[in-house]
């Protein structure tokens, strides 16, 4: 009778511990959905944002003045964004012609060379001015060139 008794004490325990497994795996998995579905959904939003930040950011894109209209395909040209008549943008007051008279690199890319060149002269004490001159550079460029590099505020 005992065996008897054992023996229906560990199928209870048996069949209470498969039970108890099998509501927390299915817990578990209804969990684990949500979660994917929640973090699926946050992706898609941020597709959708990258989409119209992208989109935002192409159309309002300006052409260089030194491409002509009559260089773009005519079904992009519909897509320029136009000047509106209210701008208060004025007209450049300086020539880059002019100024590279006096400065011939004013408004070149800096190369990594040059930087590291500049880091160590400014280090070494050298005025803006001289660096200027010695770079080839407006003053701003160089005043400019410095805080991007985290030499000066």
């Amino acid at each position: 009778m005992m065996e008897v008794i054992a023996a229906l004490c560990l199928g209870i325990l048996i069949g209470s511990i498969t039970t108890a497994v099998a509501l927390q795996y299915r817990h578990n998995k209804t969990g684990y959905q949500q979660i994917v579905s929640f973090y699926e959904e946050k992706i898609r939003r941020l597709k959708e944002k990258y989409e119209q930040e992208r989109q935002d950011i192409s159309q309002s894109i300006r052409v260089p003045s030194e491409i002509q209209v009559s260089q773009i395909p005519k079904t992009e040209v519909s897509r320029i964004p136009q000047k509106s008549s209210n701008s208060t943008q004025s007209a450049k007051t300086y020539s880059i012609k002019e100024i590279r008279k006096t400065y011939p690199r004013a408004y070149k890319t800096w190369d990594l060379a040059e930087d590291e060149r500049l880091k160590h002269r400014y280090k070494q004490g050298i005025a803006i001015r001289d660096l200027a001159s010695e770079f080839q550079r407006k003053p701003g460029a160089i005043r400019s060139r410095l805080k991007k590099l985290g030499l000066r505020k």
